[in-house]
């Protein structure tokens, strides 16, 4: 990630409670309501050493589910807000199918981390348009479909 000097101190930095996993993208939010547009470098290949210290995949699944549930919730102030943080535990939850059964307990623990950090989260007014924009391409803010229901109906047949 590359940015401007004047984007952080109009922004800030990143949150630090949110330390890795989704604070990408919730700094993009902030950015984007900021009137700053975002570049994505399709092409650009970037190889850092990571640190397997903190890296786990039960990690991931924990702090993803938590970070997203997180966002949406200081973001989003309407009705819509419930059935995002929905879909976003449900598309967490369906990892299972890739990841193993264990997957679930992690996305549920990532939920309950969520829920132990809500009086500590405050509430963000951010432009209608840059909301729609993440609930229109967000992968976790995906309609749950008729045909994905069949699809988990039969898997669990």
């Amino acid at each position: 990630v590359i940015i401007r000097r004047e984007v952080v101190e109009k922004v800030g930095f990143l949150r630090d409670w949110m330390f890795m996993f989704g604070n990408e993208w919730e700094y993009s939010i902030r950015v984007k309501n900021a009137g700053y547009r975002i570049v994505f470098l399709e092409n650009c290949v970037v190889r850092h050493r990571a640190s397997p210290k903190n890296r786990s995949y039960k990690f991931l699944r924990v702090y993803t589910t938590r970070n997203e549930l997180a966002t949406v919730w200081m973001y989003f102030n309407d009705f819509k807000k419930y059935l995002i943080l929905f879909r976003v535990l449900f598309w967490n939850l369906l990892q299972f199918r890739g990841e193993g059964y264990k997957s679930i307990f992690y996305v549920l623990f990532g939920f309950y981390k969520f829920l132990k950090l809500i009086p500590n989260l405050e509430k963000y007014y951010i432009r209608k348009e840059v909301l729609l924009e993440y609930e229109k391409n967000f992968w976790s803010f995906k309609a749950i479909s008729p045909l994905i229901m069949k699809k988990l109906r039969n898997i669990w047949k």
